[in-house]
């Protein structure tokens, strides 16, 4: 049993010229049109000239686009490409949420007790003045966790 492809693989069949130019067509990105791509490819294959379709692409490619069904495929690389750029970028997040915690709690633990209810109530305004309140609940909460544990923020 062989593991099914994903759609932005070379597929069961395609041609490898055939994907070559998918591959073209795929890494144009958002933008891509098969006039583009088409145009790329001339350019790279150093054949763009004002007559070889500069402005249209050839028969090959709209046959090959619609027989390999390039916009769907690469409309499944995008979905995924962006999905895995977003979970990066989340984790990153979290890791730098997660270090600014870290240092905010280490702070915390060597400032002085304050003094008076005021100050105690000035020290919150002043942190809540610079946190969104989601990240003052995520703050909180990852506080909960580690205040009885010594080793956190040394």
């Amino acid at each position: 049993m062989t593991a099914k492809r994903q759609p932005w693989e070379q597929q069961d069949g395609e041609p490898g010229d055939s994907f070559a130019r998918f591959e073209v067509y795929r890494c144009m990105g958002l933008s891509r049109s098969l006039r583009k791509a088409f145009r790329r490819w001339l350019t790279a294959e150093n054949q763009a000239t004002a007559g070889n379709g500069w402005q249209q692409f050839s028969g090959t490619w709209g046959r090959e686009s619609a027989r390999w069904e390039w916009v769907s495929r690469a409309e499944a690389w995008d979905a995924f490409f962006f999905g895995e750029q977003a979970r990066q970028a989340v984790g990153l997040f979290a890791q730098a949420l997660q270090e600014a915690t870290r240092q905010l709690l280490k702070k915390v633990r060597k400032a002085p007790d304050p003094a008076t209810l005021t100050e105690l109530f000035e020290a919150f305004h002043a942190i809540a003045a610079l946190l969104p309140p989601d990240a003052i609940r995520d703050l909180l909460a990852e506080a909960r966790k580690y205040r009885d544990d010594p080793s956190f923020g040394e």
